[in-house]
């Protein structure tokens, strides 16, 4: 097992093959607030899994290296807020390289890499009598602010909560219960994807097809698809743990991307 890296306060802790090969911890132990983890796959054109994949900083090779998986997927430590450039090779494959942007003291999930023997013409889409549908994140109320207007009551529809204060005599601190702390509570994120109304021209009949939907929060990968239609909305229901199964606390950041075919 390696647990070498702090994380939000924790530390990661997985195999060490999961980590990178070569590494010096204490290439990291200096300044842990910085630490990153970069997390992908690599396939092959049919979508088949690549193992073997050598996975290198061509920039600074002092950081390590690491090879893909039978899964083909991979994860690299970096230091965060910062770019770096990753480098894929593989023979007979051709080389492949990534410029990206490292968070502070989180994970990043790469898209796919896909490898080929041979460059392969990218697909031309005309998109210019194409009306783009713009999704949209539904916005929650945060924990922390409902217990400023009592009002409304305990209950928080949006986030499937309940939170209650309770005043101490004599004392200026109050109790303060959030069912969304109790064990066994998911985390909801919620994206409008098309327009709600049936008269859009985001629809089926409209040239769309599919919508695609690909969010990580954590290190975490959530990839979906809908048939087209109005009013499609797609909900993230995570578990409050990272990707290697350990617990998260606070407000923690996800990211979303989606397609449209």
């Amino acid at each position: 097992m390696a647990c070498f890296l702090a994380i939000s306060g924790r530390r990661l802790c997985a195999k060490e093959e999961n980590f990178t090969d070569g590494i010096k911890a204490a290439a990291f132990s200096s300044n842990t607030s910085r630490v990153a983890v970069i997390r992908g796959s690599v396939v092959l054109q049919d979508g088949s899994p690549l193992v073997g994949v050598n996975i290198t900083f061509p920039q600074h090779p002092e950081y390590g290296y690491t090879i893909s998986r039978k899964d083909g997927s991979f994860d690299l430590v970096t230091f965060g807020a910062m770019s770096v450039t990753l480098m894929f090779q593989r023979p007979p494959f051709l080389l492949q390289t990534r410029t990206i942007w490292t968070p502070n003291n989180n994970f990043l999930v790469l898209d796919q890499v896909t490898m080929a023997r041979e460059e392969a013409e990218a697909p031309k889409c005309d998109i210019r009598s194409v009306l783009s549908p713009y999704p949209l994140v539904l916005p929650y109320p945060l924990p922390r602010y409902t217990g400023a207007c009592p009002e409304k009551g305990p209950a928080v529809p949006e986030l499937q909560a309940v939170q209650e204060e309770v005043s101490i005599p004599g004392a200026f601190v109050k109790l303060s219960y959030l069912s969304t702390r109790a064990v066994g509570y998911f985390s909801l994120l919620r994206i409008l994807l098309t327009p709600p109304s049936p008269s859009s021209p985001i629809s089926p009949l409209g040239g769309l097809s599919k919508v695609h939907v690909r969010t990580s929060v954590q290190g975490r990968l959530y990839q979906r698809w809908y048939p087209a239609g109005p009013g499609l909305v797609h909900k993230l229901v995570w578990n409050k743990t990272d990707v290697y199964g350990q617990e998260v606390w606070g407000l923690t950041h996800a990211t979303g991307r989606w397609s449209m075919e």
